[in-house]
C-alpha cells in the first residue's frame, strides 16, 4: 500500500485527482491519497483569496474534502486525512525544518505521521519540496506535465480579452477594398450552355405551323358533282386556279414563318452563348473607404462585347394565313389586313454581331465612402460581355486606390471556362 501525499500545488493546478491514473505513476495498485492539514488549509485559503479559475477550483475541493471529511461521501479512491503533529518529532530533526515554511511544515507532519515511511510517497510539481523529501529519506513524485490544467481564461479573463480587442481594433479601424466580379473575389467559374440546334428547333416549330395551317386540297370529284349545283347545294365550289393560288400564297407564307423563326432562334442562341461580368466593390474592412479610384485590364486576345455590339435585325411576324375562299384571292385579304394599325409596334429585335466586339481592355470606376461590410456596384454603361462558346482561361488585372491607405491594393481575378 502506497500513501501518496499530495501538495496543494498538484489539487489546484492539475486535473481532478480523480481521474489521474495514480496506480500507473507509482507503480502500485494499492494506494491512498492522504490530506495534509496544511494543504488542507491552503485550499481553504485560495477559496477566499485567490481569483478565477483558481479561485473557483478552490471552492469545488474545499467542499468536496468537507464532504468525505465531515460527512462520510465516498470517492472512487481512498481518501485519507493526516493532522500535522511536529512536536512528536525529536528535537534534532525539527532543528532542520524552518516552521514558517509552508513546505517544511507539510514534510514535518508527513514524518511525524503513523503512516510507514517505506510506504509513503510525496507527490509535487515544486522541486524544493521534493529536494527536501529525498534528503529526509522520503520516496517521491515529480508529477508530469501531461496531467495539467489547458491554460484555459476565466470568465473574467474572457470579458478583459475581448475588452481588449474590441479597443484594438476601434484604434486600428482601416478600410479593406476588394474587386469582386460577379461577386466572386479570387476565381470566378462559368459553365458553357450547351449549343441550341437552330435547324432541329426549327424543324418541329414549321411542323406545327404545317399541322396548324395546311394547303388546301382539291375535293374529288364525281360525275353527279358540278360548280353549278355545287352553289345551289351550298358545297364547297371546285375552283382548281384558286386553290392552286392559294397553295402558292401559303408556300410564301410557311418561308415567311420561318424566316422570322430563324432569326429569334438565332437572337435565342446569341443570348445564351453571351455571359455578362459585372464588378462590384467590397470593403472587408472595419472603416468606411476614402475616395476609391479602380482601374481593372483585361488580356489581350480576348474578346470582349457591349450592348452596343447588337444589330437591329428586321423581324417581321406573319399574320396568320386566311382562310380559303373561292371568292377571294388571299393576298387581296392579307392587303386588306394589313390596312390596319398594327399593335406590336417595331418590327425589329437587336442581336449580338460577333463581329463587333470592342477594342478597349481598360476600364476605370470611382466611387467613395463604401461602409464596411458593404458591397457596392460598378456601374459599366454598355456592360462588358464575353462569348462563352469561344472564350478560354483569362486573368483578370486591377489596382485599386483608397484616399485612406498610402499603397495601392493590387490584385487578380481568375476567370475559368467550364465545359
Amino acid at each position: 500500500m502506497k500513501y501518496l501525499f499530495l501538495d496543494t500545488n498538484i489539487f489546484l493546478h492539475f486535473i481532478n485527482f480523480e481521474q489521474i491514473p495514480w496506480g500507473n505513476l507509482v507503480d502500485d495498485t494499492e494506494f491512498k491519497i492522504i490530506v495534509s492539514d496544511i494543504v488542507a488549509g491552503e485550499i481553504d485559503k485560495h477559496k477566499d483569496g485567490a481569483r478565477g479559475k483558481i479561485q473557483k477550483k478552490a471552492k469545488v475541493l474545499s467542499k468536496l474534502l468537507g464532504d468525505v471529511f465531515l460527512g462520510d461521501k465516498n470517492l472512487s479512491i481512498s481518501l485519507g486525512y493526516c493532522m500535522s503533529c511536529p512536536e512528536k518529532l525529536p528535537d534534532e530533526v525539527r532543528a532542520k525544518f524552518n516552521p514558517s515554511s509552508q513546505d517544511d511544515q507539510i514534510l514535518m507532519g508527513i514524518l511525524a505521521s503513523d503512516y510507514p515511511k517505506e510506504n509513503i510517497v510525496v507527490v509535487s510539481y515544486d522541486n524544493p519540496i521534493l529536494i527536501k523529501a529525498k534528503a529526509h529519506g522520503l520516496c517521491f513524485l515529480r508529477m508530469p506535465d501531461e496531467f495539467l490544467l489547458k491554460e484555459e481564461l476565466s470568465e473574467e479573463e474572457k470579458e478583459l480579452e475581448k475588452c481588449k480587442k474590441e479597443i484594438a481594433a476601434y484604434r486600428n479601424r482601416m478600410s479593406k477594398p476588394v474587386l469582386l466580379l460577379n461577386k466572386e473575389k479570387a476565381c470566378l467559374k462559368i459553365k458553357r450552355s450547351p449549343v441550341l440546334d437552330v435547324e432541329k428547333e426549327l424543324a418541329k416549330h414549321m411542323q406545327i405551323i404545317r399541322s396548324q395551317h395546311p394547303y388546301k386540297e382539291l375535293p374529288s370529284i364525281t360525275k353527279d358533282t358540278t360548280p353549278f349545283s355545287s352553289v345551289f347545294e351550298g358545297c364547297s365550289v371546285i375552283d382548281t386556279d384558286g386553290v392552286k393560288i392559294y397553295n402558292t400564297y401559303m408556300d410564301s407564307y410557311y418561308d415567311r414563318e420561318e424566316k422570322f423563326y430563324r432569326t429569334l432562334l438565332e437572337k435565342k442562341l446569341l443570348d445564351e452563348r453571351m455571359y455578362e461580368l459585372s464588378f462590384s466593390l467590397g470593403n472587408e474592412g472595419t472603416d468606411e473607404t476614402g475616395n476609391i479610384n479602380i482601374f481593372v485590364k483585361f488580356p489581350d486576345g480576348i474578346k470582349l462585347y457591349t450592348d452596343r455590339s447588337k444589330k437591329n435585325v428586321d423581324v417581321d411576324k406573319p399574320m396568320v394565313p386566311p382562310a380559303y375562299s373561292p371568292f377571294l384571292d388571299p393576298r387581296l385579304q392579307e392587303s386588306m389586313r394589313l390596312m390596319s394599325p398594327s399593335p406590336s409596334g417595331g418590327n425589329f429585335v437587336k442581336i449580338w454581331n460577333l463581329d463587333a466586339d470592342t477594342s478597349k481592355r481598360d476600364f476605370s470606376y470611382i466611387t467613395s465612402a463604401v461602409n464596411h461590410h458593404v458591397v457596392h456596384s460598378l456601374e459599366e454603361m454598355d456592360g462588358i460581355y464575353i462569348d462563352k462558346e469561344t472564350c478560354g482561361n483569362f486573368q483578370i488585372q486591377y489596382r485599386i486606390i483608397d484616399s485612406k491607405h498610402i499603397d495601392s491594393i493590387n490584385g487578380v481575378i481568375n476567370v475559368v471556362i467550364e465545359e
